[in-house]
This record gives structure tokens, C-alpha cells and sequence, in this order.
């Protein structure tokens, strides 16, 4: 996430936002294409690994072969689209940045789909080694072209390098006897993936919806303003990485305790992930959306600041109810309700579409939040619900009014409190921090809490 954003403060500085807001469509459609194209293929060995015991080698070359076969003629579709691409985007040159884009899809994919197995594996520090690899690759490359020239297309072959690297030392971790062609387990793992992939294809499709719909649609909003939104949106989704890691562990980790009968621990790890999202969310949107002028000024350039009121929401939607809505997904694919977490997704994507469309016409650039908004509050309620069906009540009514009241405390703190440049830093900590002094006061952060944490490597 830091390596992201080292790379999005460079381009943002050096390209300004017009030319930045262009390689924000580009680079979101690309992510969007690489993240649905995985077709649950990934997530599903994570979850099939984790139940099975012992050394599953013929399940994980089945699934670095199944990639292999999605991302080849995805790479090629995607590049013979990259015309119509650049025209219903409305980019400029946009079948040359979008076939830049391209290279990066067939190693992306395996990158992914082998870090996956390591996470099934539960190999946390095989995964977090390669993606600590991957950051680092990334801002060597754009420091390189910061001290030279920096371009879209430059920038879009620094990412495809990164993936190439990871790729490689992924494939040392995992061993030759997972990369051997095999399609033993294929039915086996097809029949999972199919759910799977069609809930990553709906979360994707809802949280970049938005970005697409305004550039579609947008033709009258100047470029300058769509630059603000890419910035914006960037910063509202430094939360994400909380729905990341809880994605990659809380898979596994509640698939093998299911597999063993352990039910308590499943109940355990989700209350511990209902209460951990609800104290640690909270804060975040709420000290976001209040200094959201002061941190785009901070992070990208003055100019930026203007685009303070789309980050106060985005926060909202892409930072909190997107990182809720996927960490719960999550738990109802390791319980083996991967059916109703995709059902429930893909009946929001038309939900979010039409109002994209009525609020971007009836109130400009400001209605692609509001949409988000809206739309993720809809999703992460529902899932929140099955959670509750399935497992019983994972946070209390007490908690919640307690992290709400704290969070609003946190906001109105952030917008009386006025700090610019490298005060700002001072003030985020200094609110952040009475934040979690206060949470433990009123015991919504206990001293058990801290006990599991430090018990857990004897507890596992």
C-alpha cells in the first residue's frame, strides 16, 4: 500500500492532474480486468489447500494451470479492445496506453494465483516476502523514472516489471512440483472458482463503477476535475488493505477449522474480525473525510486540495463500507457460503449503475460518490446480515453506538483542529491516538483484546 502510494505522489506531482487522471482510468481498468479475470481460480485453492491435509501438489499445478489458460486470452482480448477502450473512456491515445497496460496481465495473474497457494499453505511469510518484493520493485522502477522522464507508458511497464520479478522469486517458493502442467483437480476446482470469481467480478465492478461512470459519462467535467477524483479515490482506499489481509487469512484460517469441527474458532476469528473492522474503520473515514482538504494538499500538491469533497465521501464508501463489505464477504466463502457472498454482489452491480447514472446527470462530478455511498451501504448491509444469520451476532449494539460516538468525536476534533504541510502529520497522530486511548476507556478496546494478541502464537 505505501509502494502505491510513493507511485501515485510521483505521478500525480510530475504528470498534474489532467495527464494523472488518465493514467488513473487506464491503470483502474486494467486492475479491474486482472482482478475479475482471476475467475475465483486463486481463492479457491487458498480455501481447497487449507481443507485438504498434507502437500496438495496436484491441486496447486491444476490452478497454476487453469490461470495460465484465463490470462493468455485475456491478455489478448484485452489488447485487441484497447481502441474501443480509449473511446467509451474517452482517452486520449488511448489504444497505445491501454496495449502498454496489457503486458502486465499474464504475470499478474500467476503472481496472484501463486501467492494464493502460499496463503492456502499458509505460508504468511512466503505471501507477505513476495508482496514486500513487489512494493520495492515498484518504487525502484518509478524512482528510476522520476530521475529521468516520467510517462503513463513508463509508468505502466514499471508495473508489469514488478509483477515479472515477484513472479519469479514466487515460483522458487512454491517448488517445480506445483508448476508442472496438470489438470487433475480441474473439476474440483472450477466448480468453486465459478462462485468465486463471480463475487471478486461484482466487488470489482462496484468499486470502480464510479470511476468509469464519471469518465463515460462525464464529458462535460473538465479533465482537471476527474484527476481530483482519481487522487481522491486513491487516498479513500488506504483502508483496503485491511480487507486484503482479512481476505487472505481468514479464508483459510476458517476453511481448516471447519475442516477439523473447530466451530468455536470459527465463531472466535469472526468476532475478532467484526470487532477489530468496527474500531479500526471508524477512525479512519471519520479523520479522513475531516482533513480531507489538508491530506490531498499534503500528499499530491496544492491544487489538489479541491478535490477534498470527493475524498470526505469516498473515504466513506471506498475506504470503510468497501473494506466491511469485502472482510465479510470473505467470512461466508470460508464457511462455504461462497454462493450467497457472489448472489448478493452481482444483484448490487445494476443497483450501483443506475445510480451512477441519476446522480452523475442531476448533480455532476459530486454524484459518483454519492452512488458509492448509497450502493456499498446497501451490499454491506446484506452481507452483514447472512454473517448474523449463519455464525449469530458477531458486534454488539453497544459496541457499535460506542465506535460510532467515538467516531464522531474523532471527526469533529479533525475539523476544528486546523494543521497544514508537516503539522498535519502531528495532528492525524495526536487524534488517532487519543482515539485509542479514549476506545479503551469506555471498553471498546479491552484488555483481553490485548491479551489475545499477545497469546495468539501460543493459541495457534
Amino acid at each position: 500500500m505505501v509502494a502505491g502510494y510513493v507511485v501515485a505522489v510521483i505521478l500525480a506531482r510530475h504528470l498534474g492532474p489532467s495527464l494523472y487522471g488518465v493514467y488513473g482510468i487506464v491503470y483502474s481498468v486494467l486492475l479491474g480486468a486482472e482482478l475479475m479475470g482471476r475467475l475465483g481460480v486463486p481463492q479457491a485453492l487458498s480455501r481447497l489447500i487449507a481443507q485438504r491435509e498434507g502437500a496438495p501438489r496436484d491441486l496447486e499445478a491444476t490452478g497454476i494451470t487453469l490461470t495460465g489458460l484465463i490470462y493468455l486470452p485475456l491478455f489478448i482480448a484485452f489488447w485487441v479492445a484497447a481502441p474501443w477502450l480509449g473511446e467509451v473512456l474517452n482517452v486520449a491515445q488511448g489504444a497505445r496506453l491501454f496495449r502498454f497496460a496489457a503486458i502486465d496481465i499474464p504475470f499478474f495473474g500467476l503472481y496472484f494465483t501463486v501467492s494464493n497457494i502460499l496463503a492456502g499453505r499458509r505460508d504468511f511469510g512466503g505471501e507477505s516476502t513476495a508482496i514486500f518484493l513487489y512494493a520495492a520493485a515498484k518504487i525502484v522502477g518509478i524512482l528510476i523514472l522520476a530521475a529521468t522522464r516520467v510517462t503513463i507508458e513508463g509508468a505502466l511497464l514499471v508495473n508489469a516489471a514488478a509483477s515479472v520479478v515477484t513472479l519469479g522469486f514466487l515460483a522458487t517458493r512454491v517448488g517445480l512440483a506445483s508448476i508442472r502442467p496438470s489438470l487433475r483437480d480441474a473439476r474440483v476446482v472450477i466448480r468453486l472458482a465459478w462462485w468465486m470469481g463471480l463475487f471478486t467480478f461484482s466487488a470489482q465492478a462496484l468499486v470502480n463503477l464510479d470511476l468509469w461512470a464519471l469518465n463515460a459519462m462525464g464529458g462535460n467535467i473538465p479533465s482537471g476535475v476527474k484527476g481530483l477524483y482519481v487522487g481522491a479515490t486513491n487516498l479513500a482506499r488506504i483502508a483496503n488493505v485491511m480487507a486484503f489481509v482479512m481476505t487472505s487469512v481468514l479464508i483459510p484460517t476458517i476453511a481448516e477449522a471447519l475442516s477439523r469441527g473447530d466451530v468455536e474458532l470459527v465463531g472466535r476469528a469472526a468476532r475478532g474480525a467484526g470487532r477489530f473492522l468496527i474500531v479500526s474503520l471508524l477512525p479512519v473515514a471519520a479523520i479522513g473525510g475531516g482533513n480531507a482538504g489538508d491530506i490531498m494538499a499534503l500528499v499530491y500538491s496544492e491544487p489538489y486540495r479541491a478535490g477534498a469533497s470527493y475524498m470526505t465521501l469516498l473515504v466513506v464508501s471506498h475506504g470503510m463500507l468497501f473494506t466491511m463489505y469485502v472482510a465479510l464477504a470473505s467470512m461466508l466463502i470460508g464457511i462455504s457460503f461462497e454462493i450467497e457472498a457472489a448472489l448478493i454482489s452481482l444483484a448490487a452491480v445494476p443497483i450501483a449503475a443506475v445510480l451512477d447514472y441519476l446522480l452523475i446527470e442531476r448533480f455532476g462530478a459530486i454524484g459518483a460518490p454519492l452512488a458509492a455511498v448509497m450502493a456499498l451501504s446497501a451490499v454491506a448491509t446484506t452481507v452483514a446480515a447472512r454473517i448474523r444469520h449463519h455464525l449469530g451476532e458477531i458486534l454488539t449494539w453497544l459496541t457499535l453506538w460506542r465506535a460510532l460516538a467515538l467516531g464522531s468525536l474523532a471527526w469533529a476534533a479533525s475539523v476544528v483542529i486546523e494543521a497544514r504541510g508537516p503539522l498535519l502529520l502531528v495532528e492525524l497522530a495526536g487524534v488517532s491516538s487519543a482515539y485509542l486511548l479514549l476506545a479503551f476507556a469506555i471498553g471498546l478496546i479491552r484488555a483481553e483484546d490485548l491479551e489475545l494478541l499477545r497469546l495468539r502464537r501460543r493459541d495457534t
